[in-house]
């Protein structure tokens, strides 16, 4: 069997725009919301330290035990950062989720994540089997409960599991639950799919149970089930992943294989001939250099950041004409971003400007300024990483503290200026990030924008995709009457493929509103494009279970 190229665990994945490593990431994440939290009190590090004992944590914590939690000199326990939520009234398992999964997408090797979860012991074990019988029985289950499974069946990694087909059967129900939940819920779904990937045992068996459900066409879920291969070295998820990769079922899985590459590039996850397979077909998406249309388009910068990792796989001629570009091609190219520098500086500048006044009004200890300069390079990462899931887990990180609210408030005033919905580059970022960060106070600009005449097709497509994780139970009937009619006829008009694509999202955001009678109507109507009707159709058939154990 060929081998892979390196073992680069420990290097740093391509397309972080923000200097902070995953440790000291998380130690960021605990200091803000202490500084920040509800309790005013207890925004010292004195007075945090004297009420930690207790609760989720079993020791206690000195002054200097917390200062260097919080700065990222010393490793913090899952069991600490539970108490972090329980002193400062957070929901149980917002800073633990994000910590994780931080961790787990920063830092891949288990020898560079705190260690955030105790090994199973024997009395472990009828807590598993419960686990197990709950989750196969079609009981419902909760973040918590696969947090828990997933958790415990990593720590037996000679774990067998009888009969035959039942890691399967355990992939196959956490995606039905993931793909339809958000915010924390998916997070702990996200992180046990990860877990279950990487068992020794059973992880071929869930990388075959991904690459089944991206192989169906009509599957809501191909996009995320291809892109988490990224996170094992296993040599089944290189060929799935370089399946889909080569020969898409659709644009989802190759859109998720595309993802997956830029990690899987970086921790030497391909052989030699699985490289010049990637660097071939990027180098072909690139074409000289300049910009594309449709599906591409989204694409492009992506895989010029890939190329960008594979400077002797890339012929001189698109070297140079990348070099020349000052598109986002030649952005990703030359710097590592998205958009230029004295343009999104001032953008983020504002960003966090408004957020932070918003934040610490009337507060008696504001955050210092080494804490506000980390703000201001995770919010331009958010913002302008070339790399998908960096942007993604940076807002999701941002998501769990107390700025999440001031700074969604603030993205969206960006996006209210007209100019600013007008940047095909820009406003498809702003919205990618209030995806994470906004509710329902940011779902009436993000509908005005999916239906707004003489907008960018990046920038509606981004707002459409935006409302299935804004409130989504908070559009009514006219306005879902209107921006299907209005995509219907573009579609009828054009043909074209960003239509199409609109459409798709239109129905995801149908699926998580629960809008059965509109799930229909595309279903049955001919003239809509064959992906969205097989998206309403696969909505349509998601289990009731699924639906409930994922708002849990």
């Amino acid at each position: 069997m060929a081998q892979a190229e390196g073992n680069r665990a420990s290097a740093p994945v391509g397309g972080q725009l923000c200097p902070l490593g995953p440790r000291e990431r998380v130690a960021w994440l605990l200091r803000i919301n202490r500084q920040l939290g509800g309790d005013r009190e207890l925004s010292t590090v004195s007075a945090f330290a004297r009420a930690f004992r207790g609760g989720s944590h079993p020791g206690t914590a000195g002054v200097s035990t917390v200062s260097r939690w919080e700065t990222g000199r010393l490793n913090v326990s899952g069991d600490a950062i539970r108490r972090y939520e329980e002193l400062l009234g957070l929901p149980p398992h917002l800073l633990t989720a994000a910590a994780r999964t931080t961790l787990r997408y920063l830092a891949p090797s288990a020898l560079e994540r705190p260690p955030l979860a105790a090994t199973a012991t024997t009395s472990a074990q009828p807590r598993t089997e419960e686990l197990l019988e709950q989750a196969l029985s079609g009981d419902d289950m909760t973040g918590a409960d696969w947090a828990a499974l997933a958790g415990d069946l990593a720590a037996i990694p000679d774990a067998v599991l009888m009969p035959a087909g039942i890691w399967r059967q355990l992939t196959q129900r956490l995606v039905e639950e993931m793909v339809i939940a958000g915010g924390v819920a998916w997070m702990m779904r996200f992180e046990a799919l990860n877990q279950l990937l990487n068992h020794p045992r059973g992880g071929p068996d869930a990388i075959a149970r991904c690459a089944g459900i991206a192989a169906d066409r009509a599957n809501h879920a191909s996009t995320e089930v291809i892109c988490a291969l990224d996170n094992t070295a296993h040599p089944d998820s290189g060929v799935q992943v370089l399946a889909q990769l080569t020969a898409p079922t659709s644009d989802r899985a190759f859109q998720g294989a595309l993802m997956a590459c830029a990690r899987k590039v970086a921790y030497g996850h391909f052989t030699r001939p699985q490289l010049d397979t990637v660097s071939a077909l990027c180098t072909e998406l690139l074409g000289d250099g300049e910009a594309a249309d449709g599906v591409v388009a989204g694409v492009a910068p992506l895989a010029a950041q890939i190329l960008r990792s594979l400077p002797d796989r890339t012929p001189a001629r698109l070297r140079r004409g990348l070099l020349d570009a000052d598109g986002p091609l030649g952005h990703v190219w030359q710097r590592g971003r998205l958009a230029g520098e004295p343009g999104t500086g001032l953008v983020v500048r504002r960003i966090v400007a408004r957020a932070v006044a918003d934040a610490t009004r009337d507060h008696p200890s504001p955050p210092g300024e080494d804490t506000l300069g980390d703000l201001h390079g995770l919010v331009d990462e958010m913002l302008f990483s070339p790399v998908f899931d960096i942007r993604l887990y940076t807002a999701m990180l941002l998501y769990a503290t107390p700025l999440r609210r001031p700074l969604a408030e603030a993205v969206a005033t960006e996006l209210a200026r007209p100019a600013t919905a007008r940047d095909a580059v820009l406003a498809p970022s702003l919205l990618g990030a209030l995806r994470v960060l906004g509710d329902h106070r940011s779902r009436p600009l993000v509908q005005r924008l999916t239906t707004a005449l003489g907008l960018p097709e990046a920038t509606v497509l981004a707002a459409a995709h935006c409302l299935g994780d804004l409130a989504p139970g908070e559009a009514d009937d006219h306005y879902w009457t209107d921006a299907l009619s209005r995509h219907s006829s573009q579609w009828a008009l054009r043909r074209a493929g960003g239509s199409a694509m609109i459409l798709q999202c239109l129905v995801y955001g149908m699926g998580m509103s629960s809008r059965y009678d509109l799930l229909t109507t595309v279903r049955d109507d001919p003239a809509l494009p064959a992906p969205a009707r097989a998206a309403a159709r696969w909505w349509t058939n998601v289990p009731e279970r699924a639906r409930r154990s994922a708002r849990r």
